[in-house]
């Protein structure tokens, strides 16, 4: 999902997404990736959090290998790789592996080593997301490597009640004070230019994703409530009292027939 910083203890509040995040596909989180992949390419997953997307990157390139890295192990999120590592091995998909690694320090992957460095959701939870562009450019080979991202611009609740749209303020304010960017999709293509990618080598596109409908709503509510909770209640920005109040509105959001929640990513292909 995300490489935080390694040396600020505790768990990660995405965990509570984990459900959420092992939805996610190739297909539906990388499509414009999927047409530039060859079945002997070799792929960085940098985030890759619970593995899905990894595990599918690695059946399309089925004479390649796939390393999928996060923070992880006894530091942020305790379980992540271990929930990769078991899809894997039931699906039978051996040529994918999963370490633990900052994408703001991948020194012991050799520069020019992957055909291509895929990033989904990962580089606006950074609090340096030049450093983490630079270092997976880095890791992509001279002759033809691509890098890839996709970051959330800005997210849309339906309907906005001032409740819980106050905890997206929040937490965005909060994830700013450490570094993050969680509209970072707006200007990646400006941080890669600076990262060392030539304009005519970068190639920008969009896609939307969304929670509806009655299990993609209360999925979503479920997983916000605590999530929000965790970061809230950490910082000292919102006592358990007001995550109470929060949380039954949560759960009133999810029951309407009308709630939706929506996104609008912006996908890099930069071309090294």
């Amino acid at each position: 999902m995300a490489d935080r910083d390694p040396k600020k203890a505790g768990p990660s509040p995405y965990h509570k997404f984990n459900k959420l995040f092992m939805t996610r596909t190739a297909e539906k989180c990388a499509t414009h990736l999927l047409l530039h992949l060859k079945p002997n390419h070799s792929i960085l997953d940098v985030g890759c959090g619970t593995g899905s997307i990894t595990i599918d990157l690695a059946r399309l390139v089925p004479d390649g290998q796939v390393i999928g890295i996060d923070v992880n192990e006894g530091q942020q999120h305790p379980d992540w790789l271990a929930q990769a590592r078991d899809p894997a091995q039931e699906q039978g998909v051996t040529n994918v592996e999963f370490r633990p690694r900052n994408v703001l320090d991948m020194k012991d992957f050799e520069a020019d080593t992957f055909d291509v460095v895929h990033a989904h959701q990962v580089l606006l939870h950074v609090p340096d997301q030049l450093t983490g562009l630079r270092e997976m450019r880095r890791a992509a080979k001279s002759a033809g490597g691509l890098v890839s991202s996709g970051d959330n611009t800005r997210p849309i609740l339906v309907p906005a009640e001032p409740i819980l749209t106050a905890q997206f303020a929040k937490f965005d304010a909060l994830s700013h004070a450490r570094g993050a960017n969680p509209e970072f999709g707006e200007a990646s293509h400006i941080t890669a230019h600076d990262a060392g990618f030539a304009w005519e080598s970068i190639e920008m596109s969009s896609w939307a994703w969304e929670f509806s409908g009655r299990e993609g709503r209360q999925a979503w509510a479920a997983a916000a409530k605590d999530s929000f909770r965790a970061v809230a209640v950490k910082a000292g920005v919102a006592t358990e009292e007001e995550m109470d109040v929060a949380k039954q509105h949560w759960e009133e959001w999810g029951e309407k027939p009308e709630a939706r929640f929506m996104a609008l990513d912006a996908g890099l292909l930069c071309w090294k």
